[in-house]
């Protein structure tokens, strides 16, 4: 567990979940879903069970490559990120993580330090020697933030998003560690 001093004033701590959190975090990943079109997912597509989850963080947190960290302002998670790696070894090197921070945080520096926090512990696990993301091609805030951490865009998937009818395309970006 860290904390971090944000833009705002406020202490943001990061740290894993507990099975305690599961609750909050399913609430969390519905209400961050319904404030932005930039995830993959919205409400009512999060219809994970709390048994579920709880399950998922008990995965996580016995796994020594892939990662589950929440970001929490006055005891409210106002961020998750995770990390996905293939079991395969050809694969296992290279690890894809995901990020959402509440719509009232943004520009406050939360995703900044979830991520370097994700890097620093990704360097230190002894197996992962590159990140990779995807993100929408309009979402400038995003890639803007993930060059400025070392980044690169190193392709584009046409038409990789839907949302309702329309097809959107993404960057997929990298970082060697």
């Amino acid at each position: 567990m860290k904390s971090y001093a944000l833009k705002n004033k406020s202490v943001l701590v990061v740290r894993e979940p507990l099975a305690r959190d599961a609750e909050n975090m399913i609430a969390y990943a519905k209400t961050v879903g319904d404030e932005t079109d930039l995830l993959t997912f919205n409400a009512a597509d999060f219809d994970i069970t709390l048994d579920e989850e709880i399950e998922l963080i008990h995965r996580f947190n016995s796994d020594r490559i892939n990662l589950c960290m929440l970001g929490i302002i006055n005891e409210k998670i106002v961020s998750m990120l995770s990390t996905r790696t293939s079991k395969r070894p050809r694969l296992r090197h290279a690890s894809e993580f995901g990020i959402s921070v509440l719509k009232n945080e943004w520009n406050n520096g939360i995703a900044r330090i979830m991520i370097t926090e994700m890097i620093s512990r990704l360097k230190q696990n002894g197996t992962t020697t590159k990140i990779n993301l995807k993100v929408l091609v309009h979402n400038t805030n995003a890639i803007k933030l993930y060059t400025s951490l070392g980044f690169r865009i190193e392709g584009r998937l046409v038409n990789d998003f839907k949302l309702n009818d329309s097809y959107s395309d993404c960057y997929c970006m990298g970082l060697i560690i």
